[in-house]
């Protein structure tokens, strides 16, 4: 790899501000992120890598309940300094890096650094995540870098039940391209409430996905799911 800490991210006062807000209200969207070199090493790693087809939609996840959740994508996980993934672990180097700036007002964050690298790949319109909250043992903050291709991204809040994926209010939603980060709050940051968001189909040709998480245990499979 050639890419050199200074070349990866666009402007690091958007990664901060990123980041302060996921702490503050649960979600961030960063428009200005990764650089274009950085994108094209992580484009190259995970042409190296296999992707396994999950499908949640023959078989969701908690059927039948007001919480089902169906998706639809190519997928693969590895540990953070696997051998696989030296660019995921370079990227979560840097972003870890970036908290110097937010410890005086949160703390918690001089111990984050995310342990796990999710690549996830959208070929088609049936590609997606429905409503979810990620899996409520994740810690203080989560990453979504688009590497390749574009989709809209929903921020919602529960109306009654907080598990009631059926009845929500829509708060946000954006279109997330290439370069784009979006940063989630996990239990530990702040007040640790997890927001409620979906995944829409891909656009602009298939989208290619970075996924970095701070979770005790490591997906070993499309079998398994980030949800909990």
């Amino acid at each position: 790899m050639s890419l050199r800490p200074g070349e990866l991210f666009t402007d690091v006062k958007h990664i901060e501000l990123g980041m302060r807000q996921a702490a503050e209200r649960g979600y961030a969207f960063v428009p200005i992120g990764i650089s274009a070199a950085g994108l094209q090493e992580l484009e190259s790693e995970v042409s190296q890598l296999d992707l396994e087809l999950g499908d949640h939609i023959r078989q969701p996840i908690y059927p039948g309940t007001k919480r089902q959740i169906t998706q639809l994508h190519e997928r693969a996980y590895f540990p953070i300094g696997d051998i696989h993934v030296p660019v995921a672990t370079f990227v979560t180097d840097a972003l870890a890096a970036q908290t110097a700036a937010l410890r005086n007002a949160y703390p918690e964050l001089a111990g984050w650094r995310t342990n796990e690298a999710g690549y996830q790949l959208y070929r088609d319109p049936k590609h997606h995540i429905s409503k979810h909250r990620d899996r409520r043992n994740d810690r203080l903050l989560a990453a979504t870098i688009t590497i390749r291709g574009a989709a809209r991204i929903g921020i919602h809040e529960a109306v009654d039940d907080p598990d009631d994926y059926t009845n929500t209010r829509q708060l946000d939603d954006f279109l997330a391209p290439a370069g784009t980060i979006m940063f989630l709050r996990a239990p530990g940051l702040g007040s640790g409430e997890q927001v409620i968001h979906d995944v829409g189909p891909p656009q602009d040709g298939p989208r290619l996905i970075l996924n970095l998480r701070m979770r005790p245990d490591i997906l070993p499979g499309p079998s398994e799911t980030a949800f909990v």
